[in-house]
């Protein structure tokens, strides 16, 4: 499950276009950070998704995109023409493609790598779509298949695209707005496809005589509401809602988000936490924020994006990180199944799972820690003057962020640990961390 927000320029405190995820996924569900330079390709070459090859284009563009270790596609990322997305499960009343096609995470990377503008990539994936089709197991220990949407934005403009198995539909952004794993395109959507209208209607799922309403035809409503994206959706709204100009520190703060100031991850049954936290397999899908972005757009600078690089954004820092091969492999190897010290990744899995044994005592001196880190960097941030000063400013944060974890875990009076949870919710993350190998 997941959230994604976008906040057009006349909005924001900086005049720029901010979009912010949060990637939820299985939690020991490892996500990498990687940059792909621009690249030009031969005649006739195929390329390797997820689950199927299909023919690649003549130039791809440089992208840096977040992604499941394990799969091809990003959960989300921008480009060197500065278009960013993020995708959502959602789930319809559709028939799912259970063995063939393109994932939601393809379709998303595959417009990241082709697209120009948020017009073009939103054009992209709709052929795409078309061409291929929509499908495969999305889940990584388990099956789990859905349809997808997006929110697709550049430095001028966004747009959702929200797919419902071969149907589309898709609204331009005017006003701050947010997606969860629902169907959220009503009567008011800018294009549709073609046949959409009249397949709902001969389904019965829309009448004749009223105006046609897209989420209301094609979404399952029973996944739709056990996902608990009604009220994630609600809780990101309000945040978005509750300035009058967004700032990077705002979309952080949405991000790391929890209904209730008292939150503690094992009393809440269902995925009603903009910032997700695992708990049990039977209503929360198991899944925790794997990882979250943020970024700035603007005509003249380089696109940057700020990632945690890590689960529970609650738990962590935002960082800026720039488009540098180099660099990102230093600093964030592709490390995936078990535990490596090296992976920035699993290395704050160390802090984040002791955290949760006795998350309300625990979550007050590590958020000061990080506040701190984060609020300067940011500042540091603004006056940087190059690309080089940026570069600094992230391979410091990823060494800074490195000691807080050791300090937290290596020194037993800095992080007092105590058992404040159930034994259910207990026994469930000693089996996680054993399957991970992660020595706690």
């Amino acid at each position: 499950m997941c959230d994604t927000f976008v906040v057009p320029p006349n909005q924001t405190r900086s005049g720029k276009m901010i979009f912010g995820k949060n990637s939820d996924r299985e939690p020991n569900e490892m996500q990498v950070v990687e940059y792909y330079p621009a690249k030009d390709h031969t005649a006739n070459e195929m390329l390797d998704c997820t689950y199927m090859s299909i023919p690649q284009v003549e130039h791809t563009k440089a992208i840096l995109i977040s992604r499941p270790f394990w799969m091809w596609g990003a959960e989300m990322g921008l480009n060197e023409k500065k278009v960013v997305i993020g995708n959502e499960a959602v789930f319809t009343k559709m028939p799912v493609n259970k063995k063939s096609g393109l994932t939601g995470m393809d379709l998303l990377r595959l417009a990241l790598e082709r697209a120009g503008s948020a017009q073009q990539a939103l054009d992209i994936i709709i052929q795409l779509l078309t061409d291929f089709g929509q499908g495969g197991n999305c889940g990584y220990t388990k099956r789990f298949y859905y349809d997808n949407s997006y929110i697709i934005a550049d430095s001028q403009e966004a747009w959702i695209l929200e797919i419902a198995g071969g149907f589309w539909a898709a609204k331009k952004v005017l006003e701050r707005t947010s997606i969860s794993n629902r169907l959220s395109i009503g009567e008011d959507f800018d294009s549709i496809h073609p046949e959409a209208i009249a397949y709902a209607r001969s389904k019965g799922w829309s009448k004749k005589f009223k105006q046609f309403h897209f989420a209301n035809s094609y979404a399952d409503r029973f996944y739709s509401y056990f996902s608990g994206s009604k009220v994630r959706h609600e809780l990101s709204k309000t945040h978005l809602c509750s300035v009058e100009k967004i700032d990077l520190k705002n979309a952080m703060d949405i991000l790391r988000s929890h209904q209730n100031e008292k939150f503690h991850p094992d009393q809440s049954y269902l995925m009603s936490d903009v910032c997700a936290h695992s708990a049990n397999s039977l209503t929360r899908h198991a899944a925790q924020t794997c990882n979250s972005i943020i970024t700035e757009l603007d005509a003249e600078n380089s696109p940057i994006a700020w990632t945690t690089m890590t689960s529970a954004p609650c738990t962590s820092m935002f960082k800026p990180v720039g488009m540098n091969d180099g660099l990102m492999k230093e600093l964030a190897p592709q490390n995936g199944k078990y535990f490596d010290k090296q992976s920035i990744w699993w290395f704050h899995e160390l802090l984040h799972r002791r955290i949760l044994k006795n998350y309300p005592d625990l979550i007050k001196p590590i958020r000061r820690e990080f506040q701190i880190l984060e609020l300067s960097l940011i500042k540091d941030f603004r006056q940087a003057k190059s690309e080089p000063d940026i570069e600094i400013l992230m391979k410091e944060s990823i060494q800074k962020h490195r000691q807080i974890i050791t300090k937290f875990t290596n020194e037993p009076t800095q992080l007092k640990e105590k058992s404040a949870t159930s034994w259910l919710y207990n026994r469930y993350w000693n089996r996680i961390n054993r399957q991970a190998k992660i020595p706690l």
